[in-house]
């Protein structure tokens, strides 16, 4: 068999090309590299048969194919994420329970009932009797944050367990009829009345202790509040008492500042909203007279939609079991029905009454 020789060819690879070299080259670089290529540009190198650049021209088209895949793969179970938390929003928790908290009819009032979607029962009462305050799962536990009782105060209390109040760090200012809400992980408590004031503070509690956050734009009672799409959203409300100046203005808060963003049709204060099927939804509330509208956000612009059966102010509201209950408020009188919105069937279905009929009270779900 004849020997096989190679010729070597020492080259400057610095300023020489592959392509540029007629010769077969053998090049060991200063690191201890092996370079290894045909006589020209067009030349082929073969290891022990194999075709070395048909097997990288192999490798890279395996490589991108395996690309796609995990491409593919990526969306399908970014697909099926958004599914599951779409299914897990639309599936009802039937554990969880909706409280009623609080309230006023001719005196402010310390019950509590809880409704398991059949019946309400009695619950561990208040440690003081409260209306015009809020009430908000915060960190797995429910807060009620101020209110009035023959004063407007800065009381906090926070649910223990199911079977007792203790006393949480107060506000630095006394409020009722203002509205909270848990926005990255802290509660947010906003506006309100102050008794000889309508606020404009915000402050902020992370657990341990309430520090003041940036004011809202005017002050407001009798508002409402909901995070929505990655914001605070603080809607309607009124920026006087005396006589009511009941605005429609909607604002939004970033995390660093607010800004006015698309008003309500109608001015409403003591209404409620919460967010449902993917909208803001605000039902009732006064402006001259109770009003029995309904107005929903869909993160640009606003619609009526499917109108309360009654009128009705100074009511509160939660989403539940899939639905989004409105329970008791005022309109000629203090009431105590339930209603309950189904959003796949459009209508407002009645659920069982509270037990006492009331207004300025506090729903809320556990």
């Amino acid at each position: 068999m004849p020997a096989l020789v190679i010729g070597v060819v020492i080259a400057n690879l610095a300023t020489l090309s592959w392509a540029e070299l007629g010769e077969p080259v053998v090049y060991v670089d200063d690191v201890g590299n092996l370079f290894v290529n045909g006589s020209g540009g067009a030349a082929r190198v073969y290891v022990n048969g194999i075709d070395l650049a048909a097997l990288v021209a192999e490798q890279e088209v395996l490589a991108a194919s395996q690309a796609s895949l995990l491409a593919a793969q990526t969306s399908a179970l970014a697909t099926q994420a958004s599914l599951l938390a779409q299914l897990q929003h639309r599936l009802p928790d039937f554990d969880a329970r909706l409280l009623a908290i609080g309230g006023y009819t001719n005196e402010s009032l310390d019950l509590v009932h809880a409704f398991n979607g059949t019946d309400w029962s009695p619950d561990p009462a208040l440690p003081s009797p409260l209306h015009g305050h809020s009430a908000i799962a915060f960190r797995d536990q429910v807060y009620v944050v101020g209110g009035y009782n023959t004063v407007y105060v800065p009381d906090v209390y926070r649910r223990l367990d199911n079977s007792s109040w203790i006393a949480a760090a107060p506000l630095h200012t006394a409020r009722g009829y203002l509205a909270t809400v848990v926005f990255h992980n802290e509660l947010y408590a906003l506006g309100g009345d102050g008794g000889n004031t309508i606020l404009s503070s915000v402050e902020i509690y992370n657990g341990t202790a309430w520090r003041s956050g940036p004011a809202l734009l005017d002050p407001r009672a009798d508002l409402a509040a909901v995070s929505y799409q990655g914001e605070i959203v603080v809607l309607g409300g009124t920026e006087s008492r005396a006589p009511p100046q009941v605005t429609g203005s909607v604002m939004a808060f970033n995390g660093t500042a607010w800004r006015y963003i698309a008003p309500l049709t109608q001015p409403r204060r003591a209404m409620v909203a919460a967010v449902f099927m993917d909208h803001i939804y605000v039902a009732g509330g006064i402006e001259a007279a109770a009003l029995a509208s309904v107005e929903m956000f869909n993160g640009t612009a606003w619609s009526f939609g499917l109108a309360l059966p009654t009128a009705r102010h100074t009511m509160s509201g939660a989403v539940f079991q899939d639905q989004l209950y409105i329970a008791a408020g005022k309109g000629n009188v203090d009431m105590a029905d339930v209603l309950a919105l189904d959003g796949h069937n459009k209508a407002w279905i009645t659920a069982p009454p509270l037990p006492v009929a009331c207004q300025a009270l506090a729903l809320v779900v556990i």
